[in-house]
């Protein structure tokens, strides 16, 4: 029988997180392909007549069920840093603490005072542990997670991208381009001649976050929100696995 670790409900979090980040990435490939669908091509009456991509007129907004599987990601990420203040606390103090919850704070001030209340019952070694992974540390994937925790936030996605046509080769091969997503098509040039052409499209879905020294004065910028939600991932899980040695 394998032991029973403190921190498995920990771990289960992230497992569920994962399992929705594998949904989401469904999604996200989904967006991508109704976008290259949406493209038209159009031929330049001008020497020498090459193929062009024509992009929708308006670039279409990620499906509501792409924010709610964020949300549903950032709640089990969150839950999982909490259930890690909740063991530490118990472990320290040797008792149940009620109220513990793992701060994600943007100054010294707002930490120290939840060292009372949301670190109830945690050592002082261990509350220094969390202290580095706060924001005005500098660890910025805390931030992004404490901000796309927000329902407001992850309901603000955006997207961006642009597409390239490559005709492929007279021995069929198309010349190697870095994408998302690719589709052949074949069209005739108004010289007549019918070829067959790659439409390339490099989509991205953006989660908006605002840089802690530019809080007051700039607006958000966006990161890709798979690579963003795997680094988160394997973040929390890399925390968990730094304190799994602290429990006897």
């Amino acid at each position: 029988m394998i032991p029973f670790h403190p921190l498995d409900g920990a771990f289960q979090r992230i497992n569920r997180a994962e399992q929705h980040f594998v949904e989401l990435k469904q999604h996200v490939t989904a967006f991508r392909q109704d976008y290259l669908r949406s493209v038209g091509l159009y031929f330049d009456p001008n020497p020498p007549h090459s193929i062009h991509d024509r992009p929708p007129f308006l670039f279409p907004r990620p499906a509501p069920i792409v924010s709610i599987i964020l949300g549903e990601i950032c709640y089990n990420l969150r839950s999982a840093l909490d259930y890690l203040i909740f063991e530490l606390a118990r472990e320290d103090s040797g008792i149940a603490q009620e109220g513990t919850q793992f701060p994600i704070d943007d100054s010294p001030e707002k930490f120290a005072d939840h060292i009372g209340s949301r670190l109830m019952g945690v050592s002082l070694a261990h509350v220094a542990a969390i202290d580095g992974l706060q924001p005005y540390r500098g660890c910025t994937w805390s931030l992004i997670l404490r901000d796309i925790s927000n329902p407001d936030k992850h309901r603000k996605l955006t997207a961006t991208g642009q597409t390239h046509i490559v005709e492929t080769t007279r021995d069929n091969r198309t010349p190697r381009v870095a994408h998302n997503v690719r589709a052949k098509r074949r069209a005739k040039r108004p010289d007549g001649v019918e070829v067959e052409v790659e439409l390339v499209a490099s989509v991205e879905i953006l989660v908006p976050f605002i840089p802690i020294n530019n809080r007051a004065a700039g607006g958000p910028i966006g990161f890709p929100i798979e690579e963003t939600v795997e680094e988160l991932i394997f973040k929390v899980r890399d925390v968990l696995e730094a304190f799994k040695p602290e429990f006897i």
